[in-house]
């Protein structure tokens, strides 16, 4: 159970440049379990409960298929698509009305956030977020709040991690477009960084009015499965992080 929102952080390998965004320790999910680069005992800030959460995820079917193979061979650690997944089956739970498996999911998803992302990965501040939701659902108003106005601090710095993100070159559908892409690649590198920096200004304003007890200006989450990115690279992370911030909908809300 979550006790403290602010746990003191392991150690993790910090990046520079336009390095692309990983930290130690890096995890490797198995159908009967997990392997870790040492033993758990070895992992700074691990404890038995948290490194369980890699057990449960392929239990349930977030590891061993082709997507986490690709994952693997771009550069992503199995921590990084075990919480896209999981953010993504908190939000199938909350449209199916199940509030109580969303609520686990978004635990889940916090401990890897906890256990494997930096502070200012725009993750971390998502499943700060995501349980600030979990807390409204369960009544408890005044823990929403805080969550939620605990979350919009840590997104202050995801301006920075734009910054310092590699973007892959994306993949096209057509011989024009690669040539495109590769004549021009500072230009379409600098429109994805814009793009980011503006949505992150959408993020900030819907934690804010959230950490007040107020409506989103509009619900993110809906956006997440046509801005998904097929290419693993940094800049899925921070979409993952922007998009998959769960919101409720109002039975009057008509907003697509």
């Amino acid at each position: 159970m979550l006790t403290h929102m602010e746990d003191t952080p392991p150690a993790v390998a910090q990046g520079g440049g336009r390095r692309s965004h990983g930290d130690a320790p890096a995890f490797v999910i198995h159908g009967d379990g997990i392997a870790a680069a040492g033993k758990p005992r070895d992992l700074p800030g691990a404890s038995a409960s948290f490194l369980m959460i890699f057990s449960e995820c392929a239990e349930t079917g977030l590891a061993g298929d082709a997507t986490q193979a690709a994952a693997r061979a771009a550069g992503w650690r199995d921590c990084d698509l075990a919480w896209e997944r999981l953010q993504e089956r908190a939000l199938d739970a909350l449209r199916d009305g199940d509030t109580a498996a969303a609520l686990r999911d978004w635990q889940l998803g916090w401990r890897v956030a906890l256990l494997c992302f930096r502070r200012d990965d725009p993750r971390y501040a998502a499943s700060q977020a995501n349980l600030g939701l979990g807390a409204r659902l369960a009544g408890r108003e005044s823990l929403a709040r805080r969550r939620y106005a605990a979350a919009l601090r840590r997104w202050g710095a995801v301006s920075g991690w734009i910054d310092s993100m590699t973007i892959a070159r994306r993949g096209r559908s057509s011989l024009f477009h690669l040539k495109s892409e590769a004549l021009h690649w500072g230009a379409y590198d600098r429109s994805l960084r814009g793009h980011a920096l503006r949505l992150a200004g959408e993020v900030a304003m819907h934690l804010d009015a959230a950490s007040r007890s107020q409506p989103p200006p509009a619900r993110l989450c809906d956006r997440w499965p046509g801005e998904k990115p097929t290419t693993f690279d940094d800049l899925r992370k921070f979409l993952g992080g922007a998009l998959l911030i769960a919101e409720t909908r109002q039975p009057d809300d008509n907003r697509h």
